[in-house]
Order: structure tokens, then C-alpha cells, then sequence
């Protein structure tokens, strides 16, 4: 049973491009919610995820942090918590603990 802890950092790819990446971190947590920080880029509408950029050297990187977002914490059928950031569509980013 898996668990999201203060601090704790979040990513995930995208279901339709092994490329984008999204990445987010946990800021705090209640019983039923988790409060995350979005790492997102300049490039992207305002609300939405950025992609993870690399450099010519490897070296991973993302421009901006977005505001703050409240997301409701749903378990799986083994005790796993997951979230849904930008909401529950075909495409929608999940993050696991």
C-alpha cells in the first residue's frame, strides 16, 4: 500500500508519448487530498503541464512552477493512492505514490 508523503516528488509520462513527461511535487497532504506544485513551462497554456526538456548534455530540466492545485486522492483496488491532476479524460495525466 502505497502512500503520498510530504516532499515527495511525482512523475509520470504520458499515455500517448513516451517523450512528455510531467512533473509535480507533493507540498502537503490531508486524508483525503493531496496539495501539489506543477513544474511547468512557458511554452504550454497557463493550467496545463510543461514537458520535460533535456539539454544537449542530458541534463533534465523544467522552466517554471505552476500555481498550487488541491487534487483528491483515489485508492486502487490494492491500496495504492493516485491522483489526477488536470482532471479524469482518456488522456489525463495519473500520478501514483
Amino acid at each position: 500500500m502505497r502512500k503520498f508523503t510530504d516532499t515527495q516528488e511525482l512523475r509520470t509520462t504520458s499515455i500517448c508519448d513516451s517523450g512528455c513527461v510531467f512533473k509535480a511535487k507533493v507540498l502537503y497532504r490531508t486524508p483525503k487530498t493531496v496539495v501539489i506544485a506543477q513544474y511547468t513551462s512557458r511554452d504550454v497554456v497557463k493550467g496545463s503541464f510543461g514537458i520535460l526538456y533535456e539539454d544537449e548534455n542530458g541534463k533534465e530540466e523544467f522552466r517554471d512552477w505552476e500555481e498550487n492545485k488541491r487534487c483528491k486522492i483515489h485508492v486502487d483496488s490494492e491500496g495504492n493512492e493516485f491522483i489526477y491532476p488536470n482532471g479524469r479524460h482518456s488522456m489525463a495525466a495519473k500520478f501514483r505514490a
